[in-house]
């Protein structure tokens, strides 16, 4: 279990409260990113009395959501990287891992060998 003491609770709310915002259907996300924080993050909010417990599933339905969201688009433009894009992460690839390396993205699936 987390705790903020109570000297630190004003500053913890002025340290997150200008770098979040409410949505429309009461989730609090980054205002730099637009995403829910991480669960970590909640629960501690949630431990010192910040949030309600019964919001936490609402937190973690919408945190699943971005995730979804995110790995989606990010397996759409890997489909639409330009041929320069793609010559350009191998190079990157065989310089990591040297040649004759067979790598795997873990989330298109894409194989190739260095």
């Amino acid at each position: 279990m987390y705790h903020v003491s109570e000297k630190d609770r004003v500053s913890y709310i002025e340290y997150f409260g200008p770098k979040t915002y409410t949505d429309n259907l009461g989730v609090i996300r980054w205002l730099s990113n637009e995403r829910v924080p991480p669960e970590e993050i909640v629960r501690v909010w949630v431990e010192e009395g910040f949030l309600d417990k019964a919001d936490e599933p609402r937190f973690d339905a919408a945190r699943d959501e971005d995730t979804k969201a995110f790995f989606a688009e990010y397996r759409a433009n890997q489909l639409n990287r330009s041929p320069e894009q793609i010559a350009e992460q191998r190079f990157e690839a065989r310089a990591a891992h040297g040649p004759g390396v067979e790598l795997v993205n873990a989330f298109t699936g894409e194989r190739y060998v260095t």
